[in-house]
């Protein structure tokens, strides 16, 4: 890896999976007093503190951390392939069981705040409430595990570590729920849309807003104190049915949508089992994130969100969506 260039006395932060959703959101709403250093598999455009490098092998992260020499560590990467993860078990555990073991064991050598995100897989969504941080967990995939045993590992090797699990998250250049129902919407797409799983849609660009005002209320590290484990998810839940409902109508306000006289809505509701998928989902995964909010005085917006993300994408000029 090459030695890069360091401003003068910015803290510097590595930001792994740059080009996520929650990555990139992080890069576009980062304050102006640190120094990013963003790492991703594929980066698309040569420019100082770009990193392009497989974070699946040990080595590798090594050198990594040797040549950026990190005093913050935002690990945003992760195997986020549900369905693929039941089918490459030994790739998806080394981005989301093994890595964060190795960054939480230089964060605890060097001093160093890591802030890494998990998920609402973890639990077994079998009770009609929103999980709190000291329920019990039992996934039921190979992802949930996985992410299950990231959050273990890092909790094992450090104290100077923020773990936020989050839920349904959207927003960002990759694909994600809220783009892929409002092309299909645009395009005159009726839709059949899952009502049996509960969660709490949560916005990339609230997640990462919410991160850095923790980082700034825990930088520089001071024996672990509010660090551990918090939920950070969306202030609104519903179905996936819900969901989709709620961005029908925002495109509606918006314009967006084909006129048809014969349908009052192109989405209709179905079960989970009119589309088996290979890995299980959790059917309640609502997240209280009180706890996050009683610490660090932000949480993520629920529909309002939407609303903002959508107008960004389709209310203003390309050039200038922020979604």
């Amino acid at each position: 890896m090459q030695t890069v260039y360091r401003s003068c006395n910015l803290p510097r932060v590595l930001i792994t999976g740059a080009t996520g959703q929650i990555g990139s959101a992080l890069c576009a709403t980062a304050p102006a007093d640190f120094e990013l250093h963003q790492v991703a598999r594929n980066c698309v455009a040569e420019q100082p503190f770009l990193h392009a490098i497989d974070l699946s092998g040990p080595a590798e992260v090594q050198q990594l951390l040797r040549g950026v020499q990190p005093q913050i560590i935002i690990n945003a990467a992760a195997w986020t392939d549900v369905d693929g993860a039941q089918r490459q078990v030994a790739a998806a555990h080394a981005l989301n069981a093994e890595l964060p073991g190795w960054l939480a064991a230089y964060a605890e050598s060097r001093q160093v705040l890591l802030l890494h995100y998990s998920t609402d897989y973890v639990f077994a969504g079998d009770q009609p409430r929103a999980y709190q941080e000291t329920d019990h967990t039992d996934p039921g995939s190979t992802y949930g595990h996985g992410k299950l045993a990231g959050e273990q590992a890092i909790l094992e090797r450090t104290a100077a570590a923020l773990i936020l699990r989050t839920s349904w998250v959207y927003g960002g250049p990759t694909r994600n729920f809220v783009a892929s129902i409002a092309e299909k919407l645009i395009a005159g797409e009726t839709l059949k849309v899952v009502d049996d799983q509960y969660g709490c849609p949560t916005w990339s660009r609230d997640v990462a807003t919410c991160s850095w005002a923790a980082i700034q209320q825990l930088w520089p590290v001071q024996d672990g104190l509010n660090t551990g484990l918090y939920h950070l998810a969306g202030a609104d839940q519903g179905s996936w049915y819900d969901f989709a409902c709620r961005i029908e109508q925002e495109l509606g306000q918006l314009d967006m949508l084909p006129y048809d006289p014969n349908l009052a809505s192109r989405v209709a509701p179905c079960g989970t089992a009119e589309y088996p998928r290979p890995a299980p989902r959790p059917m309640y995964s609502m997240l209280n994130s009180n706890r996050f909010y009683q610490h660090f005085n932000c949480r993520p917006a629920g529909w309002p969100a939407l609303r903002q993300c959508l107008r960004s994408l389709y209310a203003t000029p390309p050039d200038q969506q922020r979604c």
